[in-house]
């Protein structure tokens, strides 16, 4: 799916800040379709060819969703995909914002049937944009790094 990260890297360098980071709600809402549209792409494509090629390609195509939406010298966790995406912006719903002006905390839940997990996406505004510095999943356990 090297379309797919073309069209990633394009969005990353082209869209206007205005449009998909003017504000923390917007950024996540844009990295929800983003991840789904890649994790989609990578569950896809692991079905069809050897495992090694599969990662390999989506652990690249991850690399560049990583540039649009964190800073330059971030190195995210292991990645990890599956038929079900971690996050959906038509499944996760916002249930509240914290802005402080240039750090952001939303917190989400995917709503699901049988298991709803929280997420946390703490953000930072620099240059005049938005970025992401992490996104955790919440439960009664703790918080953890997903990003």
């Amino acid at each position: 799916m090297k379309f797919i990260a073309a069209l990633l890297a394009f969005f990353a360098t082209h869209v206007a800040a205005a449009d998909w980071n003017s504000t923390p709600e917007a950024l996540v809402r844009s990295f929800q379709s983003d991840y789904k549209v890649w994790n989609d792409a990578a569950a896809s494509r692991d079905s069809r060819e050897s495992s090694s090629s599969a990662m390999r390609e989506a652990q690249q195509e991850y690399d560049v969703l990583l540039r649009k939406y964190a800073l330059p010298d971030f190195q995210g966790e292991p990645i990890a995909y599956g038929t079900e995406s971690s996050h959906n912006p038509w499944a996760e719903r916002i249930v509240s914002i914290e802005n402080d002006g240039n750090r952001a905390l939303v917190k989400t839940v995917f709503e699901a049937e049988f298991y709803s997990p929280e997420y946390e996406y703490e953000l930072v505004r620099r240059d005049g944009r938005w970025y992401l510095i992490q996104v955790y999943l919440v439960d009664e356990d703790g918080r953890y790094p997903g990003l």
